[in-house]
């Protein structure tokens, strides 16, 4: 009988051991997921294609947005893009950060660039945190000089119109 406890005691101790493989190997087939060459070039494609998207959207949205603004119901939209790059330049500009939000274009494609060519086209943390830098500034300083004219102000978008504001209350012109 002394046989038969060794046995069951060493079955349990193998369970526990693959067990514990099998929860290391949901996160190894997770990370060799995210870490494969096709997720990467499929992400860099989509990357690449969503900020060319952005781009003709934004540009199409500074000379079509009182058109588009005063749309009906059932019509047609102007931007380039259509009804989506109606909305998505509708968010980016007038309610997020308006011109800057070319900064996210920027981005887009040089990440695309990279995962989906390898190539570097600038240094990926530096381009990042001068974006981000960029975005934030741009941002409150057109919202700041054009936050009170009826037309302009979409270029500075509803965040430097509110922070511009809020740091005119809390420090002054």
């Amino acid at each position: 009988m002394a046989k038969k406890a060794n046995s069951t005691t060493t079955k349990k101790t193998t369970k526990s051991k693959s067990s514990k493989k099998k929860k290391r190997n949901v996160f190894q087939e997770i990370r060799t997921f995210f870490g494969n060459d096709k997720f990467h070039k499929i992400l860099g494609l989509f990357l690449l294609l969503f900020s060319l998207i952005l781009f003709f959207s934004f540009t199409s949205y500074f000379f079509t947005w009182q058109a588009d603004d005063y749309m009906k119901q059932g019509d047609e939209a102007r931007n380039w893009v259509g009804t989506a790059g109606r909305a998505i330049s509708k968010l980016f500009i007038e309610r997020w950060f308006g011109i800057a939000s070319y900064g996210f274009v920027l981005l887009l494609f040089v990440y695309g660039i990279r995962l989906l060519f390898k190539y570097t086209l600038l240094p990926l943390w530096k381009t990042t945190r001068l974006s981000v830098l960029a975005l934030i500034w741009f941002s409150l300083s057109f919202g700041f000089l054009f936050g009170s004219h009826q037309t302009l102000s979409i270029l500075g978008g509803e965040f430097g119109a509110i922070y511009a504001g809020w740091l005119n209350s809390a420090v002054g012109k």
